[in-house]
């Protein structure tokens, strides 16, 4: 069982890193359309949780493994197992938040379509991964 394999490819430190990139920029990016829009306060609160979220995987990084899985680090078997039952979990949850929401949405007589291809989109999803990684392995 290997302790520490990096990917082929990609550096330890570039792939650290760019999460919190990733999240400064995106928080910009939503403060920017805010701008753009004249709400600059939601802009604001936008990027402050951004950047909230990119300080405090910053602050976990330093301090223990939670902070380097959220931040994208090097991983071995075991963070690769980690993360992908936290993937498996956020999946089930979606999918009933997409059912509920479109249930609720019915029941309401209010428009159900965005519900409706976000489900059929993750279930299209699932199914084609489901035939992609059978057929590899």
């Amino acid at each position: 069982m290997s302790t520490e394999n990096e990917r082929p490819g990609r550096s330890g430190v570039y792939e650290s890193w760019a999460v919190p990139v990733v999240g400064v920029v995106l928080g910009v990016v939503m403060l920017a359309i805010q701008v753009s829009r004249d709400d600059v306060g939601l802009g604001l609160v936008l990027l402050a949780v951004m950047w909230g979220y990119v300080a405090i995987v910053l602050l976990l990084r330093r301090r223990g493994e939670i902070g380097e899985l959220l931040a994208g680090g090097p991983t071995d078997e075991r963070r690769d197992a980690i993360q992908l039952r936290a993937l498996a979990v956020t999946g089930q949850v979606l999918i009933v938040v997409l059912v509920v929401g479109f249930m609720v949405q019915m029941v309401r007589g209010a428009d159900t379509q965005p519900w409706t291809w976000l489900g059929a989109l993750g279930g299209a999803t699932y199914l084609l991964s489901v035939v992609a990684i059978r057929s590899r392995s």
